[in-house]
């Protein structure tokens, strides 16, 4: 994903969609961006996810806000840091679910306007289609897409092999490598488990 990485990190002021099925790396994408900008003196950076919560209040408690703020005051916050604000936002087909979804994906598109703040919202399905199949969508055209797929097969080998040469376990048979990886299907979290249950297998 290292190319994915460094376009994102690259433009300045784009918001993303990062669309893929699940376990397919984006939360990990969504971490290597936070580690990326806590370095950064430019930007502040804030992480949050929408599987047990709801926009607004994931808002407001990035930023530090009184629990009930509503949405005028986030934006008024936002606008009066000194730095841009990004926001990784996880689980994001639950915002499509939102009532308020069109005001606060146009509040969104604003603040990305007047680059106050920058967004990158990671999703599967109904994030999905709500922006490449609904023109009536009001996500259509906010950020750029970018679709996850399964890791490229020298990734993947690369994910087998050095981990484990850091501890000193090596393979004797690399074909074993591209066999395994063929039947985890190029998935990283299928690999890792793959090299988790050969270590126990060892310690065994």
């Amino acid at each position: 994903r290292a190319e994915i990485i460094k376009e994102m990190t690259t433009k300045e002021g784009v918001s993303y969609l990062l669309v893929g099925a699940r376990q397919m790396g984006k939360s990990s994408i969504l971490e290597e961006l936070r580690r990326h900008y806590a370095q950064s003196s430019m930007v502040e950076c804030h992480y949050f996810s929408l599987e047990y919560g709801n926009v607004i209040r994931e808002l407001g408690k990035a930023l530090g806000l009184p629990k009930k703020s509503d949405l005028e005051s986030i934006v008024e916050e936002i606008r009066e840091r000194k730095k841009r604000v990004i926001f990784l936002i996880d689980e994001a087909d639950m915002f499509i679910d939102h009532p308020q979804n069109q005001y606060i994906s146009s509040i969104f598109r604003k603040l990305s306007q007047e680059n106050h703040a920058t967004f990158v919202l990671a999703g599967f399905w109904k994030l999905y289609q709500s922006v490449t199949m609904d023109y009536q969508s009001p996500l259509k055209n906010f950020g750029e897409i970018i679709h996850l797929n399964q890791l490229e097969t020298p990734a993947c080998q690369e994910l087998m092999i050095k981990p484990m040469q850091r501890i000193g376990v090596n393979y004797q048979n690399h074909t074993m490598i591209d066999q395994l990886i063929h039947s985890c299907g190029n998935r990283a979290n299928l690999i890792a488990m793959v090299c988790d249950h050969l270590l126990k297998e060892l310690e065994g």
